[in-house]
């Protein structure tokens, strides 16, 4: 991408990122220079903040970073988290990726390279698990949103961060761990991002008892009343009693 296009586009995701609160949110208040990911879930594009149902996620979004500036020694993390779900803040993290690799959806585990379009010779491709023809490390297998019903949006962030030093899969990786101790503990530099808005649907429970083992919990959508309004239906309802009854 042109360099004015790039710095546009970085202005652009920090002011969105100060709008929903997800500097504070997501990166515990550091802020950092990151780039717009280009990324999607099927033909949905994630847009800076896109509205998805969470069926919409049931398979890894497809994400290219070709027109971002990484450095070709480096390695990099993908990672998908959310610091609205209580179930499952990581929702997804592959290491040790090469710049220039492309992830692509699959409903197999193994994938030709004939099923797969890239723009270069390494082909990264994902289901459950990620099947590479590279050196990255799946630290975390995939997990589709699952906001609760009743609770509103969920924001979800899908980050790339530059490696220090080649990560492996840790085995006591909490998926309820802030990202921001992630980035701490790993020495991570987050340089491109992708934001989107996930919601309830029928898919939601079925996900949260195959990849985490929980019942779902549903919530009210109406919001409780407080004492002024309830006393004023109270009376309301007691007028139209009276007039009813002053009839009678």
């Amino acid at each position: 991408a042109p360099p004015h296009v790039v710095k546009h586009g970085a202005k652009c995701l920090q002011t969105q990122l100060s709008h929903a609160r997800l500097t504070e949110h997501v990166f515990g208040g550091t802020q950092y220079r990151m780039f717009p990911l280009s990324a999607q879930f099927g033909e949905r594009s994630l847009d800076l903040g896109t509205l998805v149902s969470s069926s919409h996620t049931a398979l890894p979004p497809q994400v290219d970073w070709g027109a971002l500036p990484t450095q070709p020694d480096k390695k990099y993390s993908l990672i998908i988290y959310s610091p609205d779900c209580s179930s499952c803040k990581l929702h997804w993290w592959v290491s040790n990726i090469s710049p220039g690799d492309v992830t692509t959806q699959s409903d197999d585990v193994t994938t030709q390279s004939d099923d797969v379009t890239t723009q270069s010779d390494d082909v990264t491709t994902q289901s459950d698990d990620v099947t590479t023809q590279s050196d990255d490390v799946t630290v975390l297998p995939y997990i589709p949103a699952v906001p609760l019903k009743g609770t509103g949006f969920y924001r979800y962030v899908l980050v790339l961060l530059e490696e220090d030093s080649q990560i492996t899969a840790p085995t006591d990786t909490d998926r309820l761990s802030e990202l921001s101790g992630v980035i701490s503990e790993h020495e991570l530099l987050p340089v491109g991002l992708a934001l989107y808005q996930a919601f309830w649907d029928e898919s939601v429970g079925p996900n949260l008892a195959r990849h985490l083992g929980l019942d779902e919990k549903q919530f009210s959508a109406e919001r409780p009343k407080d004492i002024d309004e309830f006393y004023a239906e109270e009376r309301f309802l007691r007028k139209e009693w009276e007039m009813k009854t002053g009839f009678m």
